[in-house]
């Protein structure tokens, strides 16, 4: 057996725990984002998609670890409200632009 990858997998074990997918849709420039349905709600609705460059689908899949901080001492993202504090705690949030792809419950709730 590989043991590099033993030693990897002993520090940093697979959780069982049920996976979620929050997709938010983000403009750092602008410091703006919004939740989708579809990462790929740009390629798929040109019309309703906001036009300024530098929107970025990003698909994050819950839970996940980042480094633990003092927004998040445990290190473990496992709601959106998680993902909004630790990625995005100095952006706000805008509607999306097309009711298509807006999730129908609100997205802090998950």
């Amino acid at each position: 057996m590989n043991t590099k990858l033993e030693e990897f997998r002993s520090r940093f074990p697979v959780r069982t725990l049920s996976r979620e997918s929050v997709i938010i849709h983000s403009n750092m420039s602008r410091g703006e984002y919004f939740f989708s349905t579809d990462h790929c709600q740009g390629v798929y609705a040109k019309e309703t998609y906001p036009k300024e460059e530098g929107w970025v689908p990003t698909t994050f899949h819950l839970p996940q670890t980042v480094v633990p901080r003092e927004s998040l001492p445990s290190g473990l993202v496992e709601t959106a409200a998680d993902v909004i504090t630790i990625f995005f705690s100095d952006s706000r949030e805008i509607p999306n632009p097309d009711p298509k792809y807006q999730p129908s419950v609100p997205i802090q709730s998950l």
